[in-house]
């Protein structure tokens, strides 16, 4: 969870829980003994060589070069069988991502009647992960087989040479046994050093993925920087350009505006054209590529991010509740609050009604994802949430947007209550919901191209006066 925002886009739920899974196994199976082992098995060959060299040089010299020769050309063709693992590891987190995206969604899954082509992408790309994982064995196999062949056809020679130099008097019987004691037990420990060696160079892989992950920990230090004792809510943004790490286009274009403590502000305009962008940026998830935003006089950048994060509260469209009691989720924006502040929180969202004619109250279970409560219930504990933290800046970013008209209502009224007494910013589509704000900024193409109230947009018939009147048409 420390790494940085761009790193989450940049990779899947599947790419990120099969990094964790798989490789450190990998890198603690072959670190843990390795160097023991290592150490263990080039003293052994080192007695060995010098024994057989005793005994008989040429033997030991063949048996030398056979066995390295045997050695690392089946390493090199399990190499290859390796590279099948990298990629099975790839299509293995691509299965898992499809995976959890339809078991964390069964009921979109259900309502377009998905479900057979869920099963059957899931199970082709499973498929092509048992073809890899059978070239994988099957390579491993053959290369084995060969390299035990030739050892064996090694140890072959070696019992014949020495066998006729016995019978011509040149060599021992003994001398010769212990020969071939010899050559067996180097072939055996010069694969398991090569093995080890190759185990090692994979683990190291893995541990640079594993390091690549941690590098991209967030590139501001959470806990470091200005904490003041209070933020009074000024909000203000200069000629900000911004794009984002994954893309090429400009999402702002020299946007600037201001917005003064107590304020009530919208910020409307078509999909796409940076609404929710803003918020990304007043939360520091990112940092502008030019220009300036500054929070009561000061640069962003000046502020702890933890300081930030504690004193802005946001409500989105589809707010995340965790699989937790109602309670809970709402202490989820100050751990140690009360049971009286969480209920007074909840009174203020209009919430604690419903809540405590649930089964058991504030202390009823919410399901995965809030699905036992309907859209509008969820807002208003997402509500609650927001106000238990109590922030000196509230930010709505499409609160209602997914909600039918009598629970538009109630949470329109619950964030009409809440947003009375600080700063709040209202990103929304619907007329309706910005009828509480004083000012509204109007955005197209990353760029403001109108601010004022209700009334005065209204006169000017541009952009803002389009929107209401395709939502009065429709």
């Amino acid at each position: 969870m420390e790494s940085d925002v761009t790193y989450i886009d940049r990779n899947s739920i599947g790419d990120s829980l099969n990094l964790l899974n798989e490789d450190p196994a990998q890198i603690s199976s072959v670190f843990n003994f390795s160097k023991y082992m290592q150490l263990r098995n080039i003293g052994q060959i080192i007695a060995f060589v010098f024994t057989g060299f005793t005994i008989s040089a040429p033997l030991t010299l063949f048996a030398m070069f056979m066995s390295i020769f045997t050695t690392y050309i089946f390493h090199k063709i399990r190499d290859y069988a390796v590279n099948n693992i990298r990629a099975k590891f790839k299509v293995n987190a691509a299965a898992m991502t499809v995976c959890l995206e339809t078991i964390s969604n069964p009921r979109t899954v259900y309502f377009f009647d998905q479900e057979e082509r869920s099963i059957n992408k899931y199970y082709t790309i499973v498929d092509r992960v048992c073809q890899l994982e059978r070239i994988f064995h099957g390579i491993f196999s053959i290369s084995f087989g060969g390299e035990r062949t030739f050892n064996e056809g090694t140890f072959a020679v070696v019992l014949s040479f020495g066998g006729y130099l016995v019978i011509s008097d040149r060599m021992s019987g003994g001398n010769l046994v212990a020969m071939l004691r010899i050559i067996s037990s180097f072939s055996f420990l010069f694969g398991l050093l090569m093995g080890t060696a190759n185990n090692e160079a994979r683990s190291m892989e893995a541990a640079n993925r594993v390091f690549n992950l941690l590098e991209n920990t967030q590139t501001v230090d959470l806990k470091k920087g200005l904490e003041p004792e209070s933020l009074k809510g000024d909000i203000e943004f200069k000629n900000v350009w911004f794009k984002y790490p994954t893309r090429d286009q400009w999402v702002l274009k020299n946007v600037s505006f201001k917005i003064n403590s107590g304020d009530i502000v919208a910020f409307v305009g078509h999909s796409g054209c940076g609404k929710s962008t803003i918020v990304q940026l007043l939360l520091r998830f990112y940092d502008v590529n030019s220009g300036e935003v500054l929070i009561d006089g000061r640069n962003i950048k000046e502020y702890s991010p933890s300081f930030i994060h504690r004193n802005i509260g946001v409500v989105q469209q589809d707010s995340a509740l965790f699989t937790l009691s109602v309670r809970d989720n709402i202490l989820y924006g100050k751990t140690d609050s009360t049971n009286e502040d969480v209920e007074n929180a909840a009174k203020v969202a209009f919430a604690h009604n419903f809540i405590i004619k649930l089964p058991h109250q504030y202390d009823s279970m919410v399901g995965e994802k809030g699905t036992t409560l309907s859209g509008g219930q969820r807002q208003r504990i997402a509500i609650a949430r927001a106000v238990l933290k109590n922030p000196s800046l509230l930010i709505t970013d499409e609160a209602t947007a997914a909600l039918d008209s009598v629970s538009e209502k109630k949470v329109e009224k619950a964030l009409r209550s809440v947003m009375s007494s600080r700063t709040s910013i209202i990103i929304a589509h619907r007329l309706g919901t910005i009828r509480c704000a004083s000012h509204i900024f109007v955005l197209d193409d990353g760029e403001v191209v109108e601010e004022g109230s209700h009334d005065e947009l209204i006169s000017r018939r541009g952009v803002y006066y389009e929107l209401v009147k395709i939502q009065l048409d429709a």
